[in-house]
């Protein structure tokens, strides 16, 4: 006895399902006559036989576009020429890597270099001023030293002199001040006084010197001493700027070459 087996008979497709299927073809149909470059009318009437609405053909249309766009611009692309031009690239910057590798160790041994030159130079300077200054200190006669200790000791002592004038000047300037703001109040207190004597007849006071003087003459005999003061004080500064201009003068003179 044989049994044969028999597959159950499939359901017909329904409504929905019909609906679905032409769409989707209609889909497929309007985007290959897209891509096919057809004309619209018939891209037109393949999408209103398949239902297609005015915006699912829109969705469709631009989709397609987009697609044929990239296709196109592969035609723009000479992977060829782009190829050798990378290779031509790379091996510039790989030379340009190795240059790059064989600068920086130059320049690594050329610092070096400046900086064992910089610290012998310095350590070779301060040798001379350590000489200079035992010299400076009566340790070592000048006479044994070389030249270029007795020109340094000499620039140090021009600098010091111009450094000293400097403060005297700054000291002399401080006192001149104080003194002219005493002549002002003297000024001041004179201006009151001789007013007093127009209306009493003058007031007497007793100076130094023992002799009779009205106050006004005291106060400006006093002024005219302050005042020399200050004339005095005007020279010496005057003398003093003299003195450091001309020995940082010298100084800068001796230091041309000093080190060379």
């Amino acid at each position: 006895m044989s049994t044969t087996n028999t597959k159950a008979p499939a359901a017909p497709a329904t409504l929905a399902e019909k609906m679905k299927a032409r769409t989707a073809q209609a889909r497929a149909e309007v985007e290959a006559l897209i891509w096919a470059g057809e004309s619209n009318d018939k891209v037109i009437d393949a999408a209103y036989k398949g239902g297609l609405r005015p915006e699912e053909i829109e969705a469709i249309e631009k989709k397609a576009r987009e697609a044929m766009a990239q296709v196109e611009a592969l035609a723009a692309l000479n992977l060829a020429v782009l190829a050798a031009a990378e290779k031509a690239a790379n091996e510039t910057a790989s030379q340009a890597a190795d240059v790059l590798e064989k600068a920086q160790e130059a320049h690594a041994e050329a610092a070096f270099a400046a900086r064992e030159a910089t610290f012998a130079f310095a350590d070779a300077k301060k040798a001379f001023m350590d000489v200079a200054a035992a010299v400076a200190r009566g340790e070592i006669p000048e006479k044994h030293v070389p030249e270029r200790c007795k020109r340094y000791l000499e620039k140090c002592e021009l600098q010091s002199k111009a450094q000293q004038a400097t403060v005297q000047r700054d000291q002399i300037r401080r006192e001149k001040n104080a003194i002219e703001a005493e002549i002002t109040r003297l000024q001041q207190r004179q201006d009151r006084v001789d007013g007093h004597y127009t209306d009493h007849g003058g007031d007497c006071v007793v100076v130094n010197s023992g002799s009779l003087r009205s106050e006004g003459a005291a106060l400006a005999a006093r002024i005219d001493t302050l005042q020399d003061l200050v004339k005095q004080a005007d020279k010496k500064m005057k003398a003093l700027e003299k003195e450091s201009a001309d020995a940082a003068s010298k100084a800068e003179k001796l230091a041309v070459g000093l080190w060379d």
